[in-house]
């Protein structure tokens, strides 16, 4: 019976209601319910490939030797979630955790009222999208492709193993439980802000929270007699509660009730085992805490590409593709710890370091990395902080920046364990890196076995090579040439010293004779023989990874920015510093750090201000490979480890901009109002205009100095930024001369003429541009005057207003010559005689003349 509703207008497409005693056609997008129907014979059981259902114990009895006969008893049987097919096994499961069984032969049958693809008690949420294209388990939606067993048997599933997460991180503490990975810290108490940091240094992991009672039985029955923070806090006395992973809401039901003993308006809830109730506490008490996070989606390798991993391969194949090598590396949890592709292939490893590396085969390279900690954190429990400028580029292994290690491609064969550098090493060619120590080894020059002593000392912390381990010994022997000289206990050492040194290390194989004239050389077969100290020989320079590469001068600046990035951590500043080749330290500035590319050290107005020199020298040498010493300096001043001048005459008069300290440098050495830049001393009038000739007059007045000649473009780029008006140039430097003038009237093209081939145009320069005009050299402009350093310019007789002076009685004196010529000129024409005429007009010429004078 169908009846016609009325106040519905039929359409094409309806929809029809059930009644009690009719049905009716109604509109399909009114929300009402419904009720579903399908046949009495329907195959509930969903096939999947590689999968194993996991149930703690299984009787033999639930083994057939059909599939028939197990599909036949599973469906009558409520407790039977599925069928695991292993050979010629069929085994009946009542558990719902779904593993990875790694293996083709064996696949699940999961009875389930939902169709492939979909989840829940209704059916009706969705399957996250699974590897493979696999069907996500229908009981808990859940994928299992990183879910393994620990030890497989037949013919029951994992038997005599146990299930794990391949996503969980590997560290002790750490276990699986139905799609999540959770860490009971039973070491130390911390409050529950303390503790929730500490979770949240793993990636996408927080404080417990709570979502079944299942869940809350089994972790309590795991837990030792104690109180554990959870995530559940609460706010407005502890009336209001969510969990700190704001992804899942807090829902009040009986299994989840709190009792209340805080004193405040905040409130923080811990787990009390083994009863397993939840208490309400106040924040600033101190107890253990768990960590929880998900198994599934969860980023757990970090790709470094262009980078090597150097370790021991935990297989034998390799594998073909991306999937097959991680799965493999997650199955095999503490043993492997990364996977690495060289041309296409992928092998899986535990490796002890990451290189980046240099050459063509860089571009077909890339390292895996498991790593559990959020960006910023490394190491054990994910306690350390990177010290990488750009966290994503922290290496897992030291937290430092993973471009500081750096192997050469014609070493990866040797998986280089040769030809490896560390940035923090010094840079000069020759320094090599291994196993937490630089390593300089020299082959071209030979030296005494004291002279060695003093060149390896020239570098902050370095000394000849001691031996002190066997696989050190291994490892130098493997890349020497020749025989060297290294570190001896006996020869021409202070007792003091030899204490020192025997302290830090102990001397593998030491030779037997220790005479005063006799010197230790290490041979390439590893062997120590004794050679006459004055005798030349090749030498090994040692130190160690971490002594210092920067020196710190209070109210000193280096200037020249690198960039525009700053940093508010040292560290950081530091580590940006290190990556670039010209970075010549770091600048304090502006309670910021930033890293920059000047070389001379410059006095600062400010107190707080203060610059970290870059450099591997020891104090009193400079230059390349340290070899040369300072000059002594006078009155508190520091010798430059860069450059070898002593500091303290140049000061910057800027105090808000570090990028505008190069343009406002005054010297000891320069006259008043003069500026200093790279060396040289340089004046710009504030105002007046001479001509060439004039300016050319002006600049040789002052000792030393002449109208500025440009030496190079850098040159050029600064004097164009601190005038403010065309200024004369004496002459340029060959490397700027072109053949191409811009006109000063800008509307003709300009002629390709050669500097030297017009010799009545001179050349200005533009502000801000830097462009170079051609003009008439009579033309008047401002000008450029350019010295060397005077001792004592400031003190001399040339006063900052003398060369203004000097200019002003140049143009009164030009203005004077002028009028005086003109007038003079005037008179002389008054007095050529002319052709008198009437009286009338005579009279008329009179009064003109005595009216002009």
């Amino acid at each position: 019976v169908v009846k016609r509703n009325r106040r519905h207008t039929l359409t094409k497409e309806d929809c029809v209601v059930a009644f009690k005693q009719y049905l009716s056609p109604a509109d399909c997008s009114s929300p009402r319910k419904w009720i579903c129907k399908r046949e009495g014979d329907v195959n509930l059981f969903t096939m999947h490939k590689e999968r194993a259902l996991y149930s703690p114990y299984v009787p033999t009895s639930n083994i057939y030797n059909t599939l028939k006969k197990a599909t036949d008893t599973c469906s009558v049987l409520q407790t039977c979630t599925g069928i695991v097919a292993m050979g010629e096994h069929y085994i009946l499961q009542s558990g719902m955790e779904l593993y990875n069984s790694r293996n083709s032969s064996v696949n699940s049958f999961i009875k389930s009222d939902c169709i492939s693809g979909r989840f829940g008690l209704l059916c009706e949420f969705k399957c996250p999208p699974c590897q493979q294209d696999m069907a996500c388990n229908p009981h808990t939606g859940l994928c299992g492709d990183t879910v393994f067993c620990s030890k497989e048997n037949s013919p029951i599933p994992c038997g005599k193993g146990s299930i794990f997460g391949g996503t969980c991180p590997v560290e002790d503490g750490w276990r699986y439980w139905q799609g999540s990975c959770y860490y009971v810290h039973t070491a130390k108490r911390q409050t529950w802000l303390r503790a929730r940091d500490l979770c949240r240094h793993y990636r996408d992991t927080d404080l417990l929270w709570l979502t079944s009672p299942g869940e809350k039985e089994w972790l309590v029955s795991k837990l030792p007699k104690a109180s554990f923070w959870t995530g559940l806090y609460g706010f407005r006395f502890c009336t209001v509660l969510q969990w700190s992973n704001s992804q899942f809401p807090f829902a009040a039901s009986r299994w989840l009730s709190v009792s209340k003993w805080a004193i405040g308006a905040k409130c923080f809830v811990q787990l009390n085992a083994p009863k397993g109730s939840l208490t309400a506490v106040n924040c600033f008490r101190k107890a253990l805490w768990i960590c929880k996070r998900k198994e599934e989606g969860i980023v757990d390798f970090r790709e470094f590409r262009g980078y090597y991993l150097a370790g021991t391969y935990t297989s034998n194949s390799t594998q073909q593709s991306l999937w097959e090598a991680l799965q493999l590396c997650r199955f095999q949890r503490s043993i492997c710890n990364g996977v690495a592709m060289i041309k296409g292939e992928y092998r899986t490893i535990f490796a002890t370091q990451m290189l980046l590396i240099i050459g063509a085969l860089g571009d077909k390279s890339t390292a895996y990395l498991k790593s559990p900690c959020t960006p910023g954190h490394y190491g054990p429990e994910c306690q350390g902080s990177c010290t990488c400028n750009r966290i994503e580029n922290c290496s897992p292994f030291t937290g430092e920046c993973a471009e500081n290690l750096q192997c050469s491609q014609e070493y990866m064969v040797q998986q280089c364990q040769k030809g490896v550098i560390n940035m923090k090493c010094p840079e000069d060619p020759g320094w090599w890196y291994w196993n937490g120590s630089c390593y300089y080894m020299e082959e071209t020059n030979s030296l005494t076995w004291l002279e060695a002593k003093n060149y390896c000392t020239a570098y902050n912390g370095t000394d000849l090579l001691l031996l002190d381990s066997a696989e050190e010994k291994a490892w130098v022997t493997s890349v020497l040439q020749k025989p060297v000289w290294i570190f001896s206990l006996g020869a021409l050492q202070s007792d003091m010293e030899k204490s020192s040194r025997k302290n830090q290390r102990v001397m593998v194989s030491p030779t037997k004779s220790t005479a005063l004239d006799s010197c230790d050389q290490l041979n390439m077969n590893g062997s120590l023989n004794q050679v006459n100290c004055s005798s030349l020989a090749f030498w090994v320079c040692e130190r160690r990874e971490g002594d210092s590469m920067f020196w710190k001068y209070s109210r000193r600046l280096l200037t020249k920015p690198l960039g525009e990035d700053t940093y508010s951590s040292l560290e950081f500043a530091l580590s940006a510093c290190i990556l670039k080749a010209d970075c010549s330290g770091v600048t304090y500035w502006g309670k910021r750090y930033i890293p920059v590319t000047g070389k001379e050290l410059i006095f600062s107005k400010i107190r707080q201000d203060a610059v970290y020199l870059r450099s591997a020298c020891s104090k009193g040498h400079y230059g390349a490979y340290c070899q040369k010493k300072c000059p002594t300096c006078l009155n508190h001043a520091v010798c430059n480890r860069l450059t070898g001048l002593c500091d303290g005459i140049v000061t910057c008069q800027e105090r808000k901009k570090l990028e505008l300290c190069e343009y406002r440098l005054t010297s000891k050495f320069c006259f008043a109002s003069w500026k200093y830049w790279n060396g040289n001393c340089y004046y710009v009038p504030p105002y007046g205009v001479l001509n060439k000739s004039e300016a050319e007059f002006m600049c040789s007045r002052f000792p030393g100095a002449q109208l500025i000649k440009l030496n190079n473009t850098e040159e050029q780029r600064w004097i164009a930024k601190v005038i403010t008006r065309k200024s004369w140039l004496g002459s340029m430097s060959y490397k700027l001369q072109s053949n191409a003038w811009i006109m000063p009237d800008g509307d003709r093209a300009a002629p390709r003429w050669g500097f030297r081939a017009v010799q009545d145009l001179c050349v200005q320069i533009e502000p801000v541009s830097g462009t170079f005009i051609s003009f008439a050299c009579s033309e008047r402009a401002s000008w450029i005057c350019k010295g060397a350093p005077v001792p004592g310019a400031l003190d001399s007789t040339y006063k900052w207003w003398t060369t203004l002076t000097s200019s002003l009685l140049v143009s009164v004196f030009v203005v004077v010559v002028s009028v005086f010529v003109t007038f003079k000129a005037a008179r002389w024409r008054r007095q050529v005689p002319v052709e008198k005429t009437d009286g009338k007009e005579q009279r008329s010429k009179v009064e003109m003349e005595s009216l002009a004078s």
